[in-house]
């Protein structure tokens, strides 16, 4: 979200705010404009090495990301 921001910014845009869908970040998110969300979800984080076995055993995927 950051880097569509400043993408924004950088072509002269003002940004106003952000409106999303669903917030999962468990309200970590600041991006200095109002923010509006549809609905947040607590999402469970893991640090890799601390991975449940179930989870482990699944394999990374990071859609969306670069």
């Amino acid at each position: 979200m950051q880097e569509t921001l400043d993408i924004v910014r950088a072509h002269g845009g003002a940004v106003l705010g952000v409106a999303m869908l669903v917030d999962r970040s468990n309200g970590t998110v600041d991006l200095g404009v109002p923010l509006h969300r549809l609905i947040q979800l607590k999402v469970e984080t893991f640090e890799s090495d601390r991975l449940p076995p179930d989870l482990a055993a699944l394999p990374a995927v990071k859609p969306g990301s670069k």
